[in-house]
């Protein structure tokens, strides 16, 4: 979340009486003191490149929070990536907010990661989002906005993930997934991938473009609405900053780097290629409502064995499991009943293994 919007998401915090919500926007319910933290308004200032796009740095004071913002602690480092930090300078917490210096076309945008972003204090919150930041500064109430957050937001009993779609005059979620969740390590992908009139969000183990196995999907939500916008003005943000302006519980620093931003065409239709050592496969009609093809390339005669898995690594069907001709083969997966959701197809033939993602909507 920006800052620039209020945004009416109603949160729950410690100490607030049971059935009674606190409504907390970008400006906070503590804004009043911000400027005597932070005498300047935010503004953005200090641009520099980074992976293939130009970007500035956030300063001054304001929401989300409200923060003081410093762009010190967004500092790239060659090699290694952006530095995002929320730290004390004496008796204030300095957070950390970047943005592309122009909007960004629809695409497929992942964030590689490196720090326990699981286990962030509860009053430390991360995101990575678009947002209209035209919109936002001429005044419009409720930009677009496509959140991938990470953060209790003040609650050490609150789910720490949330996957969040803002419309344009709707002024709330217009699609809203909290869910908790656990890494393995410290390397994560938080990936965006957007199209006109659709959002997949997915948070990955490790750095990649596409979950290929089943374990490397950590969560994922998908949203298929008019309401998502197409190209105009959205940028991409990062941040790292205090819920409400409240210091982290336990009085530590914080520091996540972005490692990496890759963008590619949006992915929700398509398929990464195969490496050439791989049993050919591709995958039409994906996302379906009702089944998909898979379109198979055998190089030579021999077994071949296609299976259908779900996120947790699940059997759930078997289309193929016999010898085959070398050329090409096409079989549908038709589930009855249909069942929503991310499944992975995994091939076997001439001693490789190619997986590919599968999605089935409502």
């Amino acid at each position: 979340m920006t800052g620039a919007a209020p945004r009416p998401r109603i949160r729950v915090l410690p100490g607030v009486v049971a059935g009674v919500a606190l409504l907390t926007t970008d400006g906070g319910p503590a804004s009043a003191n911000c400027s005597a933290q932070c005498p300047s308004p935010a503004t953005w200032t200090q641009p520099f490149s980074f992976a293939g796009l130009l970007w500035e740095r956030k300063s001054g004071c304001g929401g989300p929070g409200p923060n003081c913002w410093a762009p010190e602690n967004a500092e790239p480092v060659s090699g290694d990536g952006i530095h995002l930090r929320l730290t004390r300078v004496g008796g204030r917490w300095l957070a950390a907010e970047i943005r592309t210096a122009a909007p960004v076309p629809c695409g497929s945008y992942s964030f590689y990661l490196v720090g326990r972003t699981d286990l962030l204090d509860p009053n430390v919150v991360l995101g990575t989002f678009l947002y209209d930041d035209a919109a936002g500064e001429a005044g419009a109430p409720c930009p677009d906005e496509l959140d991938l957050e990470s953060s209790r937001f003040g609650d050490p009993a609150a789910p720490n993930g949330h996957f969040v779609s803002y419309a344009s005059g709707t002024c709330g979620p217009a699609d809203l997934d909290d869910f908790r969740y656990s890494l393995t390590g410290t390397h994560t992908t938080h990936q965006i991938d957007w199209a006109p009139g659709a959002v997949a969000f997915r948070l990955m183990h490790g750095h990649r473009t596409a979950p290929d196995l089943p374990e490397h999907l950590v969560a994922e939500r998908s949203f298929v609405s008019s309401l998502v916008p197409g190209a105009g003005g959205m940028r991409l943000h990062a941040n790292l900053w205090a819920f409400a302006g409240n210091p982290p519980a336990d009085q530590q620093e914080v520091e996540v780097v972005i490692r990496d931003i890759v963008p590619a065409h949006p992915t929700l239709a398509a398929d990464p290629p195969p490496a050439a050592t791989d049993p050919a496969m591709a995958v039409r009609q994906n996302p379906s409502r009702g089944g998909v093809d898979f379109q198979i390339e055998l190089p030579e005669e021999g077994p071949m064995r296609l299976t259908i898995l779900d996120v947790t690594g699940r059997r759930v069907a078997t289309l193929a499991d016999a010898s085959f001709q070398a050329g090409r083969h096409r079989l549908r997966w038709a589930p009855a009943p249909l069942t929503t959701g991310v499944y992975f197809a995994r091939l076997v033939a001439g001693g490789r293994m190619a997986t590919r993602r599968v999605v089935l909507l409502e």
